[in-house]
C-alpha cells in the first residue's frame, strides 16, 4: 500500500485553479492564432519561434498540476514524472533558443523589447509578493487577532 504524500494532497485545490487556468489560457491563445490567421497577420516562423513557447508554458502548467493530481504517487514516482518533464522541456527550450537566434538575421530586439521584459519582470514579481502576502496574512491573522482579542499591552501602547 502506497502512503500518499500529504504535502501534495494539500495543494490539490492549487493545482486545479492552476491547471484549469493554463487549460482555459491555451484555448485561448489557439483562438487569437486563429483570428489572426484569418487577417493574414500569422507567419509560420514567428508563430513557431514566439507562440509555441506560449503555449508550452501553458501546457506545462497544465501537466505539471494534472501530475499533481494524480491519486496515489510515491516520492519516487512523483520525482520520475517531474524529473523527466524537466529533461524533456529543457530541450524543447534549448530548442526554441536555437530557432530564435536563428532567425535574428529577420528580427533586431529593439527598446521595446526591454519595456515588455521589464514589464513582464514585474507582473512575475507582483504575483509572486502577492501570494508571499496572501500566505502570511492567512499564518499570521489568526496570531494578531487572538493578541488584539486578548488586549495585549502592544496595542495599548500604540494608542
Amino acid at each position: 500500500m502506497r502512503i500518499p504524500l500529504p504535502p501534495i494532497e494539500a495543494w490539490d485545490n492549487f493545482s486545479v485553479i492552476v491547471g484549469s487556468s493554463a487549460a482555459g489560457l491555451t484555448g485561448l491563445t489557439f483562438v487569437v492564432i486563429a483570428l489572426g490567421s484569418d487577417r493574414g497577420m500569422v507567419r509560420l516562423p514567428g508563430l513557431r519561434t514566439f507562440l509555441t513557447p506560449i503555449v508550452m508554458h501553458f501546457g506545462t502548467a497544465l501537466w505539471i498540476s494534472a501530475l499533481l493530481c494524480i491519486p496515489g504517487h510515491s516520492a519516487a514516482s512523483l520525482a520520475l514524472c517531474t524529473g523527466v518533464t524537466g529533461a524533456v522541456l529543457s530541450a524543447f527550450g534549448g530548442a526554441t533558443t536555437y530557432r530564435m537566434y536563428r532567425g535574428r538575421a529577420t528580427y533586431r530586439p529593439v527598446l521595446e523589447d526591454l519595456i515588455g521584459g521589464a514589464a513582464l519582470t514585474l507582473l512575475f514579481v507582483g504575483i509572486h509578493n502577492a501570494w508571499d502576502l496572501a500566505v502570511w496574512m492567512t499564518v499570521e491573522r489568526p496570531s494578531v487577532q487572538a493578541q488584539h482579542d486578548a488586549g495585549s499591552p502592544d496595542d495599548r501602547d500604540r494608542s
